[in-house]
């Protein structure tokens, strides 16, 4: 895999990858890790951010079967707010030549927060193409800043935005109005773009979906219920585009994917979710 800072001139020799970035470490035995759950891994509800989560979760599998990730499916089935500490277990399902099937369970004390399946690995093939369509986007300079939401250090806050396509005022400015929106992110400079970044920025189709709704009498949320990510090609890139298209919102759920581009126009990875609405 090819590492984030090799985008940089003159190149940082000290990478951090995603598990470090969100404070990974080893845990008490084989196949296992702990996560303190502290802010800036957190969404500005404050419990830890799904994207974070399943970032992790990601982080550790691939550090489990030793090959780079292809495809990881993640159900939140609870909350983790700090001061908690979360443990990431990992089972290897089944390892072939090129393959490995694996689980993830993260948990604090036995309950469960992400459970995730995923496929790890990679082979040799000449077919290399493919067919989806960057959404047309100024470039990230000639964006406006993305501001935060929250007065608190959060995992948005680590990295800059830029807004691409979708309304400022979330208040005040008319909805989005064919469901498709798009940001910016700026990798930090001592940063990997692995698969565990992009399970970190493919968690925005909440965001999309307040883009699509517009302005509401009542201030709604949206809980992310699953995260899926296919993770189709790794290249060394200073910004990556999140382009969200929201397929449907009924009876209370938010149907929506999100394809995460490099600056050149290569297409990384492609994440899908599933969210619930919530009126606050």
């Amino acid at each position: 895999m090819q590492r984030g800072c090799d985008r940089l001139d003159p190149p940082i020799l000290i990478c951090v990858h995603s598990g470090e970035f969100l404070g990974l470490s080893s845990g008490k035995a084989d196949l296992s890790w702990t996560l303190p759950v502290v802010d800036e891994i957190c969404s500005g509800a404050g419990s830890i951010f799904g994207g974070a989560a399943l970032g992790a979760a990601i982080s550790a599998l691939e550090m489990a079967a030793e090959r780079p990730l292809v495809w990881a499916t993640g159900q939140f089935i609870s909350y983790s707010k700090p001061p908690e500490e979360i443990t990431v277990d990992v089972t290897i399902r089944a390892a072939g030549k090129g393959t490995t099937q694996a689980f993830c369970l993260a948990h604090v004390d036995g309950r469960p927060v992400i459970e995730v399946m995923a496929a790890l690995g990679n082979r040799d093939s000449a077919l290399h193409n493919s067919w989806v369509e960057r959404l047309e986007v100024p470039a990230p300079d000639d964006c406006p800043v993305s501001t935060f939401l929250s007065d608190r250090p959060t995992i948005s806050s680590r990295f800059e935005r830029r807004l691409a396509r979708g309304n400022l005022d979330r208040d005040n400015d008319p909805a989005v109005p064919d469901g498709r929106s798009a940001l910016w992110f700026k990798i930090p400079d001592e940063l990997d773009v692995d698969a565990g970044v992009l399970g970190i920025l493919g968690d925005y189709v909440p965001f999309g979906a307040h883009m699509a709704i517009g302005p509401q009498p009542t201030r709604t949320s949206f809980t992310s219920l699953d995260n899926t990510i296919r993770v189709v090609e790794l290249v060394p890139t200073t910004w990556v585009l999140a382009d969200v298209q929201i397929f449907s919102i009924t009876n209370g759920f938010c149907q929506g994917i999100v394809h995460l581009w490099a600056e050149d126009g290569t297409l990384l990875a492609t994440a899908s979710q599933t969210s619930q609405m919530r009126a606050r």
